[in-house]
């Protein structure tokens, strides 16, 4: 009997819209009851983060400030990082730079950020690694805000987990608005 509700639970899970989440009441006991929930609740939550960073990646604004940031490291050729912080309406904020911050040979941007901002974004020059550094991951995780990078590859998403993500590979991505 149970290995029929289970099934019943999946088809149900998989019918439903990917922004919704629904629970019916059902014969299920309340401990499965409780897990599925939890399942569903889990994947609109993770759904919900893909489909904000489809629209916030292909927003006018966010590409427009990308570009910027891009040329503001003339084409990924200066020798630092410039970024911008994305505030919770998805909004770029003014572009920072680590211009005259060298540290070790290394030019890392430290971004000013509001504690309720969605993330954060950042170019990689031609110099070093295009893909998010293990400091990238470990800002995302830890501040449990999403880090895109921008570089010669295009550009990177690393979730609030530490997933990365490439998103597009052609440099040129922002100017597809």
């Amino acid at each position: 009997m149970k290995p029929v509700l289970l099934a019943f639970a999946w088809f149900l899970l998989l019918c439903q819209d990917p922004g919704q989440t629904r629970t019916t009441s059902s014969p299920v006991p309340a401990k499965s009851q409780n897990n599925l929930k939890t399942i569903v609740q889990t994947d609109a939550t993770e759904n919900t983060t893909e489909r904000k960073t489809y629209e916030l990646v292909n927003s006018v604004a966010f590409r427009r400030a990308a570009r910027n940031a891009w040329r503001a490291t003339w084409n990924g050729t200066a020798q630092y990082e410039t970024g911008f912080s994305i505030d919770e309406n998805g909004r770029p904020g003014v572009l920072q730079s680590s211009e005259f911050a060298p540290r070790e040979g290394l030019s890392h941007v430290t971004l000013i950020s509001k504690s309720n901002a969605l993330g954060t974004f950042h170019i990689h020059n031609n110099y070093g690694d295009p893909r998010p550094s293990e400091l990238d991951i470990n800002i995302a995780k830890m501040t449990h805000k999403m880090v895109y990078v921008g570089s010669r590859d295009g550009l990177y998403s690393v979730g609030p987990d530490g997933n990365v993500r490439h998103v597009f590979s052609k440099i040129n991505w922002f100017d597809k608005m």
